[in-house]
């Protein structure tokens, strides 16, 4: 049984090699971004090399410290993929776009470890001290670990790269776009609003329509309602609508 160890390091790096791999190939593919995908991938082994080191300050080296390594890098996505992600999305500036997806993204996950700490936490009260050392706290330690890279290493390196990308003429700076009518508007695409007056003599750029029905009587059948907005003068003859159209 002992000659496990002795492959023991070429497994933790085949198994995290093929995590970190997966997780590069994967968010490449969905967000369609090489930063995003390497700040992602990145971002999990400085949490794994962490959680390692901290870990081994109270534990020995063996085959449960690997497999909690493996189920830590997967725990670690959820500490970094909605941030890039969200970052990814969010328009205009560097920091503008950061703090955005920091406004966002911050309820959700510190929900998601409180969530997880608190369906672990019944194993700190375990007899069986093995449970407490390899499984409450290594997972402690991932979450830890993980909230804090994914709050405070992450959002300082994605915006780094960022900048980076756009001062080395990589990736096109985001702007903010104007509102689609102000900025038609402007340009004169569009025409003006249509605007109503009582008046339509007075203008010569006005196309005024005018009906005119009899006064209504009990025996009469209901008037049609006209479906534009109109302006009623009342007459001594009637109703009398007017709708004028400026273009």
């Amino acid at each position: 049984m002992w000659e496990v160890f002795l492959s023991i390091d070429a497994s933790l790096f085949v198994a995290l090699g093929t995590t970190l791999g997966c997780i590069f190939m994967i968010t490449l593919i969905v967000l369609g971004s090489f930063g995003s995908a390497l700040s992602s991938t990145m971002a999990i082994l400085f949490i794994l090399v962490q959680v390692y080191g901290l870990f081994m300050m109270i534990a020995t080296f063996n085959a449960f410290v690997v497999s909690g390594l493996v189920v830590a890098a997967g725990m670690a996505v959820e500490f970094t993929a909605h941030l890039v992600a969200q970052f990814a999305v969010e328009e205009g500036e560097v920091h503008d776009r950061m703090c955005g997806a920091l406004m966002a993204i911050t309820t959700p996950i510190l929900q998601g470890t409180a969530s997880t700490f608190l369906a672990i936490l019944p194993l700190a009260m375990s007899p069986i001290p093995f449970f407490i050392q390899y499984s409450f706290l290594l997972t402690s330690l991932s979450l830890a670990v993980g909230w804090f890279n994914g709050m405070v290493i992450l959002p300082s390196f994605l915006v780094t790269l960022a900048t980076a990308e756009e001062n080395l003429g990589l990736k096109k700076k985001h702007t903010e776009q104007l509102p689609i009518d102000s900025e038609h508007e402007s340009a004169g695409k569009v025409p003006r609003q249509r605007r109503l007056s009582r008046d339509s003599r007075d203008s010569g750029d006005c196309i005024s329509m005018t009906s005119a029905t009899n006064t209504a009587s009990s025996d009469q059948a209901p008037r049609e309602v006209d479906r534009y907005p109109a302006a009623h003068d009342v007459g001594a003859q009637g109703w009398t609508a007017r709708t004028e159209l400026t273009f």
